[in-house]
């Protein structure tokens, strides 16, 4: 069948119409499936304040750029947030611009979260955005000035994230950052090494011998983070190694050493009976290195010159940061000679009990 001109004319409008509807169909889709990122479905808090969670599952990645736009467009989505939630995503989407280089867009987003009115503010907000800026456009003297008005405030929450960037002044913004979440892996780290230390004093009590694995100290303990890898290293019954390793340069290892001390110079003719006394010694390797293992050396305990118990030794590179002394290990009493020595032996129950005292778990 021919068709005349003029249906040919109607026959390719009728095409045209169908074939941009369905492209215009298609767009639509297309905007509404990128338009369904997760993140951008997250409340608040999800979104700006949670760990590994909305933008910070990409900064954590270094896409400081990508995060920094997220929040732009979490901004743009959201209109029921408050004031200050929105003063808070400017700040971070301020500090993200920083971290990926492009200092005016992080100017405009940090001086959009200063405060006209200059309220009283026991943070003193205002001067940690304007110490933020002074520390990007390289104003040292203002810098100070800032850090000074916040030291003023009851409230300093944020003055040693300032103390960080004036030690760290000249460098990248997040390299200045990065140094003050270091401090606190390390600190973690510390602080988990002296909670193994206390499980493993538990774990004495109940197997008369210290745990050769974390695993057997408690489910509440893991074997690697992301900073750190945890291990034991028996030494002998009465001795044991925890070591936290560092899994990437610039971080600092540590040890922490589960030991007993018998005083030797306690004999039987003092009325003496030469019982143990718990200590856990924590080491911080003096430079930063990752996974490499001390050279541990023999625990000797040594005397000082009265004839008091003063301690073992860091292993070599390392120094002490902290020693525990578990009191509850020695019952204590007073001889006939008014000298303070030791009492009966751990196993007993009323030195277990002391122990589990002291342990505070």
């Amino acid at each position: 069948m021919r068709l005349q001109p003029n249906t040919w004319i109607l026959y390719l409008i009728l095409v045209c119409a169908a074939s941009c509807s369905s492209s215009v169909h298609s767009s639509t889709q297309l905007a509404t499936i990128q338009n369904q990122v997760p993140e951008l479905q997250l409340n608040y808090h999800a979104f700006d304040q949670e760990s590994k969670s909305g933008w910070r599952s990409l900064a954590d990645q270094e896409k400081y750029l990508d995060a920094a736009k997220l929040i732009d467009r979490y901004l743009e989505d959201k209109q029921d947030l408050t004031d200050q939630q929105r003063v808070m995503l400017n700040f971070h989407a301020g500090q993200l611009y920083a971290c990926a280089n492009q200092p005016d867009q992080a100017n405009d987003r940090l001086q959009s979260t200063i405060d006209a009115k200059e309220p009283l503010d026991p943070e003193k907000w205002n001067a940690y955005v304007k110490a933020t800026m002074a520390f990007l456009r390289r104003d040292y003297s203002e810098l100070l000035k800032m850090r000074e008005a916040v030291a003023k405030g009851p409230i300093q929450r944020n003055l040693k994230t300032i103390d960080q960037l004036i030690q760290h002044f000249g460098q990248p913004y997040c390299t200045a950052l990065a140094a003050q979440d270091d401090n606190n892996q390390q600190s973690e780290a510390k602080k988990i090494l002296i909670d193994m230390s206390k499980a493993q004093w538990v774990y004495y009590l109940e197997h008369s011998r210290f745990s050769p694995t974390i695993e057997s100290l408690g489910s509440r303990f893991s074997t690697r983070t992301k900073d750190y890898t945890y291990s034991t290293l028996p030494y002998s019954r009465d001795a044991v190694y925890l070591l936290a390793s560092a899994n990437q340069e610039g971080k600092k290892n540590y040890i922490a050493i589960v030991y007993f001390a018998h005083f030797s110079f306690y004999t039987p003719s003092s009325g003496g009976t030469d019982p143990p006394l718990g200590f856990t010694l924590l080491c911080q390797s003096r430079q930063s290195f990752p996974n490499s293992p001390p050279k541990l050396q023999p625990l000797i305990p040594k005397s000082d010159s009265f004839g008091d118990y003063v301690g073992t030794d860091c292993p070599v590179g390392y120094s002490e940061v902290e020693k525990i002394v578990y009191n509850g290990c020695l019952r204590a009493q007073r001889g006939g000679n008014q000298q303070l020595r030791p009492g009966a032996a751990l196993r007993t129950r009323q030195a277990r009990s002391l122990v589990q005292q002291s342990l505070l778990l």
